[in-house]
């Protein structure tokens, strides 16, 4: 078994766990069910959870530039939120242009999210590292900020993004796909289509 069978058989087999809302879960069957070989149509290096740290990111992309300077680079969401530089992964990541796939983790969405409607998102946001983000980009923010505070935040925020790099994170794809690759922050079950 090489390296991408035995990704796609622990894959499976955590969700080949019983899940009462599903019923009785398939599992894979190593002699009946064939598992193909990942084959993606160009070498890719696929990136997850940056969450807000530049420094870790630099260093990353140090190292790709070196050994592998003509990997696809699929990084997979949740850049903000959490470490202390959320702005500075940003405008990283936005000025690779067309030398990075960046897809939607469910850290852009909550602060679209919030964007979109302060008042109801906002706590949740917050509450998952909203706070440190916003302080990245210079917003003044209390560790317990009053809901009467979410508009004022909201304006702030879409003021330092500016409308070009918002629009960036509102076009984020959900998925990106090679051959028979496809990558997502969360969501599909090996044990159905992708279809």
């Amino acid at each position: 078994m090489n390296f991408g069978e035995m990704m796609l058989f622990t894959i499976r087999s955590w969700f080949a766990q019983k899940n009462p809302a599903r019923g009785k879960p398939k599992t894979l069957n190593q002699e009946n069910d064939a598992v193909p070989a990942l084959a993606p149509t160009t070498e890719v290096a696929v990136i997850g959870d940056i969450h807000g740290r530049l420094d870790l990111l630099g260093s990353l992309l140090e190292k790709l530039d070196t050994k592998y300077p003509d990997t696809k680079r699929v990084f997979v969401g949740d850049y903000i939120d959490r470490g202390p530089d959320s702005r500075g992964v940003l405008a990283q990541l936005k000025a690779l242009g067309d030398g990075a796939i960046c897809l939607m983790g469910n850290h852009e969405a909550m602060m679209l999210g919030f964007i979109d409607a302060p008042s109801s998102q906002g706590k949740r946001w917050l509450r998952n590292g909203g706070i440190e983000t916003l302080r990245s980009f210079g917003i003044s923010v209390s560790d317990d900020p009053g809901e009467d505070s979410f508009e004022r935040l909201q304006a702030a925020l879409k003021a330092e993004l500016g409308r070009e790099k918002l629009e960036w994170l509102q076009s984020l794809k959900l998925w990106w796909q090679s051959g028979n690759l496809v990558v997502t922050h969360a969501g599909p079950d090996p044990m159905v289509s992708m279809s």
